[in-house]
Parts: structure tokens; sequence; C-alpha cells
């Protein structure tokens, strides 16, 4: 899960957080990277830190109390709100910001939340799961149709 977390600062390295790299050296490796990549919205950068931390709490059965989850997952909002002012303030230097470091922590306590939140509804599976099926192999599809309109 390191690799894909190193993989996830690689990516924000030249897309939200590319003022730090200007000044310094680094900036020549950003720009290459640039080339393979033209954002951090694919797998490699950004899909499997967060498939890792999915796969990690299911595997070792991470379990955390609904009032500690909404108190960390209060905090790390916070912290995302304040990480989102300052990128903002850098807006004229970056290209993209739609992937934050306090993404990570935000997501992370909304999955252990949703995990403890036992539903009274009684629903089909079944059909839940084919529709995410549909929904990952045509979402793409339906992107493509869109930006070229």
């Amino acid at each position: 899960m390191f690799i894909f977390f190193i993989f996830f600062l690689i990516g924000l390295s030249f897309t939200t957080y590319d003022f730090i790299s200007r000044p310094s050296k680094i900036r020549i490796i950003t720009n290459k990277l640039k080339l393979f990549f033209w954002n951090n919205r694919n797998p490699i950068l950004s899909g499997y830190l967060f498939y890792a931390i999915g796969y990690f709490i299911g595997l070792n059965n991470v379990k955390l109390e609904k009032k500690k989850s909404i108190i960390f997952f209060i905090i790390s909002a916070l912290l995302l709100l304040v990480e989102t002012i300052f990128v903002k303030n850098h807006l004229e230097d970056i290209i993209q910001y739609e992937f934050l470091l306090m993404h990570i922590p935000v997501i992370i306590f909304l999955f252990l939340f949703l995990i403890e939140i036992k539903p009274k509804i009684k629903f089909n599976n079944i059909a839940i799961r084919k529709i995410s099926t549909y929904t990952y192999y045509f979402h793409i599809l339906v992107i493509f149709f869109i930006s070229n309109w």
C-alpha cells in the first residue's frame, strides 16, 4: 500500500502541488512525468491507493466505532478545507486540483463509518451488484461522449 501512496504523491506533485516544484530541479522530473500522465486521474496514480485501502480494511476487518469515525471524519474534513484554501491561494500556478492529500483520511473515515451502519431495510444485493458493474464499465464511455460533444 505504501507504493500506491508514493504514486499518489507523484500524481499530486505535477497537478495540485505543481507550484511547489517550480523553483527546484524536481521540475525537470515532473515535466517528464507529465509526458506519460496528463493528470493524476488514472488508476496508477490514484485508483490503486483507494483500492488498496479498501482491500486492507476488508482483509484485516478494521473497525472503528461510529462516534469515533464521525469525529475523525469531521477533523479530516476540516483539514481538507484548510488544504483547499491553501491550494486555492495558488490557483494561478495550478493546472488541475481535483485530488488533495486530505482526501485520503476523509475517505478512510467515511468508509469506516459506512461499514458500521447496518441498514434496517432489506434490499436486493444482486441488483445493486449488477448496477455497479454496469456503472463501472460504462462511465468511461459517458465521460468520453460528453467531453467530445
